[in-house]
């Protein structure tokens, strides 16, 4: 969440939004409430490490999109 949020506010030219100036805290809330989501209903989301290099989470979204399709018989 950190890396995130460091990478945001670091954007040139870019203002602050309504999320962008909430709290560390509460995106760290946000986050664990996903993550407690994923843990729930794996067959519904994905958790992808968005700290891994592009093109590897391209691979990994493209990848559970495909499962996805597969399992919804739309490959």
């Amino acid at each position: 969440v950190r890396v995130g949020l460091a990478r945001a506010r670091t954007r040139q030219g870019a203002t602050a939004d309504r999320f962008e100036a909430e709290t560390v805290g509460f995106f760290e809330k946000v986050r664990e409430g996903y993550l407690a989501l994923a843990r729930r209903e794996p067959q519904r989301l994905r958790i992808i490490d968005a700290a891994a290099p592009l093109s590897e989470v391209e691979q990994r979204i493209a990848q559970a999109l495909g499962e996805l399709q597969a399992r919804e018989g739309r490959a």
